[in-house]
């Protein structure tokens, strides 16, 4: 089928027509290929292909977690790294998507429990981004508790993520993302771990000879907390 509208109809018609309330990889190849033919298809015609996206998201997300059970018998590495396209992929084509901070938040969750390093800083990043207060987004009055809640937990979750990296072949290029992360920590008056972080960050200062940084760094970590 040559038509990208009429070929995304029959797929969806193909994942649509039986109900699998499970994990499913012959579900997540058909949804994969049809979000890669999303940029040939207007926007006003994807309509029906953002709710069974979600849907698919939603059970992988859900078998993931032991939540659902499959007959496929799909390793949980496995699931993981389909849930990292098929999340990746419905974000791409629906960035303005009601459920975007929850979709972030659970492919976050995802990365933490595999320890993907790079997953963790780049989707806590992406949720730092979608919960960033924002009067052009038509949904960012909607539940401003859960997202500060949600963005609050992407800050923590990046430097843990920087700090992972830290450990493995990309600490030297990430070395400042991770003192500057730290430092925003440090910083923030809301951040639970501000003094911890402080702490590191002038371990680090200290390591690389810029002593009046550390001294300057401490002084901030002291006046946070005097204990």
């Amino acid at each position: 089928e040559k038509d990208p509208v009429a070929r995304m109809n029959v797929l969806l018609e193909s994942i649509q027509g039986v109900a699998k309330e499970y994990a499913s990889r012959d579900h997540a190849k058909r949804l994969l290929e049809i979000l890669a033919l999303a940029k040939q298809i207007p926007e006003s015609k994807r309509e029906p292909l953002e709710a069974a996206s979600e849907k698919v998201c939603r059970v992988f997300s859900e078998t993931y977690a032991g939540r659902i059970q499959t007959p496929e018998k799909i390793p949980k590495t496995e699931l993981a790294q389909t849930i990292q396209a098929l999340f990746g992929d419905h974000l791409r084509v629906f960035p303005a998507s009601k459920k975007k901070v929850q979709l972030l938040g659970v492919w976050l969750d995802v990365c933490e429990i595999e320890h993907h390093a790079e997953c963790i800083v780049s989707v806590s990043e992406a949720l730092i981004a979608a919960t960033t207060v924002n009067s052009k987004d038509p949904h960012y009055k909607e539940d401003l508790a859960s997202r500060a809640q949600a963005r609050e937990r992407a800050f923590e979750s990046r430097v843990a993520g920087l700090e992972m990296m830290q450990s493995g072949a990309h600490a030297s290029e990430t070395l400042e993302r991770f003192k500057s992360a730290l430092s925003e920590r440090l910083s923030n008056p809301a951040a639970k771990n501000g003094a911890l972080a402080g702490a590191k960050l002038a371990q680090i200062q200290v390591g690389q000879k810029q002593f009046k940084e550390a001294s300057n760094t401490l002084r901030a970590v002291l006046k946070r907390d005097p204990q």
